[in-house]
């Protein structure tokens, strides 16, 4: 049975672009408890990649990472579609992918064996994915409270949306009804983040139809588009989706783009 955790009613909202939003103004998670203790909302980055082959982005959340740890930048949130590639965590999966090698390399699609948690999965286009860039030294150092409340911006943001998601014990990610809508699978080392979550707007469900996502067989896959019969913006989604992640994790995220995250790196370190 999923968990479910909104309690709270729903308005519209202005998003940049002018136009109304939904947010949903409470939940019933931690009793309105924020990751960062405190009232401070924390100054950090968030940039839209936009779309970006998965390795490409692999290779620069690794020194974003490195940046983070080296206290050169702030908590980073980076935002990225990926073209089709399926990841496989460290709890193994490779009997979970039910294809050849080259049937995928047939069909354009990568596979890759990642050091995030988890089995496998997909991503692709239609999904919104978001790599968390945080240091985890600054608050309670419970990864699983973390991961938790990864799922929590994602449920809140799906109420918006009046799509009721919840957890579904004992699996990670966020889940409607026995249908996973977004996957949760992170890294960390030496207490920053990386790695993420998918969260399924529009995305062509026929690419889980391939493996077991996540190891899983009993469950299935939705996204947003299924669950509303409809089209979805993936802007106004991805923009309402950081909203929740700024609530919930207490932090104020200013929008950058790539070259001026690393022209702070340049003048941290100096001449």
């Amino acid at each position: 049975m999923v968990a479910p955790c909104i309690t709270g009613r729903r308005q519209s909202v202005w998003g940049s672009q002018g136009k109304r939003l939904p947010q949903t103004v409470s939940s019933s998670f931690g009793c309105g408890k924020i990751f960062r203790t405190g009232e401070i909302m924390i100054p950090g980055n968030t940039i839209d990649l936009k779309k970006m082959n998965y390795l490409k982005a692999y290779e620069l959340q690794k020194q974003i990472h490195q940046l983070r740890w080296a206290g050169a930048v702030e908590d980073t949130l980076l935002f990225v579609e990926h073209s089709p590639v399926y990841t496989i965590g460290q709890a193994g999966g490779w009997d979970a992918i039910k294809v050849s090698r080259e049937y995928l390399k047939a069909q354009g699609v990568e596979i890759h064996q990642v050091d995030r948690g988890g089995s496998v999965t997909f991503h692709g286009p239609g999904q919104i994915v978001g790599y968390p860039i945080f240091h985890l030294d600054l608050v309670e150092r419970d990864l699983h409270q973390y991961i938790r409340f990864l799922e929590e911006a994602i449920i809140l943001t799906l109420a918006g949306y009046g799509i009721q998601a919840g957890r579904l014990a004992p699996h990670p990610g966020v889940w409607v009804g026995q249908n996973k809508i977004a996957a949760v699978g992170v890294g960390c080392k030496k207490w920053v983040t990386y790695h993420g979550f998918a969260l399924n707007v529009q995305t062509d469900l026929r690419y889980f139809e391939l493996i077991d996502p996540c190891g899983i067989k009993e469950f299935g896959v939705t996204s947003m588009s299924k669950e509303l019969n409809g089209a979805v913006s993936i802007p106004e989604v991805q923009e309402l989706l950081q909203r929740q992640l700024e609530a919930v994790f207490g932090l104020s995220l200013h929008q950058r783009a790539l070259p001026e995250l690393f022209e702070k790196q340049r003048r941290y370190a100096g001449p």
